[in-house]
């Protein structure tokens, strides 16, 4: 569930609000810092592929840019099946255009791939969400 603020009046009005946007945008990128060098450390570790690594980074930020975008729709059985689906489909496709062609290339097939799964979708789950959720 979100951090709810109150933007004007309540406690973190004015100049405090703005002290508190910047300590959770440097205690987010700080998070995502250690994070990343925390896969890489477990990377070297546990010896296992660049392309397991870099896998789960692109189901991480995928779940989190359609779970941010869409979260109610997760109630929904049929949506978290299709998400369950679609995930491991996006991730082939990332990683197999990642692996097969240069990076300007490759954004093509991941943008095609992209659009046909949000296109089917809107179709079947009537999105977007009313109201932004």
């Amino acid at each position: 569930m979100p951090l709810k603020v109150p933007r004007e009046g309540g406690f973190l009005a004015g100049p405090k609000r703005g002290a508190f946007d910047f300590l959770l945008l440097v205690g987010s990128a700080l998070l995502l810092i250690a994070l990343g060098a925390g896969s890489f450390a477990l990377r070297d570790e546990y010896h296992f592929g660049e392309f397991w690594l870099w896998g789960g980074w692109i189901g991480v930020g995928t779940f989190a840019s359609v779970a941010g975008f869409l979260r109610s729709k997760f109630r929904q059985r049929g949506f978290t099946v299709f998400c369950v689906v679609w995930f491991p489909v996006h991730m082939a496709v990332a990683l197999g255009a990642a692996a097969r062609y240069p990076i300007l290339i490759s954004l093509l097939p991941v943008t095609v791939e992209l659009w046909v799964g949000f296109t089917i979708a809107f179709w079947l789950f009537a999105l977007p969400p009313k109201g932004g959720e």
